[in-house]
């Protein structure tokens, strides 16, 4: 395996963020007697022949609390809206 790949460009953060939700490689973290979520983690791993993920091959892991996710999707929303609308 490659091991996890440590980037911080923003493209790169993006395209990670992008594929981990198309892909469903999303866990909800929760909290609580109510089971609030409070963060995510979300990764990225090769798939096999068979469209299965392969065991320990994931590439990108990240986790982020509900406030900070919230800010990065509406600040990719105003940058998606300044740009393609």
């Amino acid at each position: 395996g490659r091991g996890i790949v440590r980037s911080v460009a923003p493209r790169d953060l993006v395209r990670n963020l992008r594929n981990s939700v198309a892909h469903f490689n999303v866990k909800f973290l929760t909290t609580g007697p109510d089971n609030e979520i409070t963060s995510v983690t979300l990764w990225n791993q090769r798939l096999g022949r068979d469209g299965e993920p392969i065991k320990g091959s994931r590439r990108w892991e990240g986790q982020v609390n509900v406030g900070d996710l919230d800010r990065l999707a509406r600040r990719i929303a105003e940058v998606y809206v300044g740009v393609f609308v």
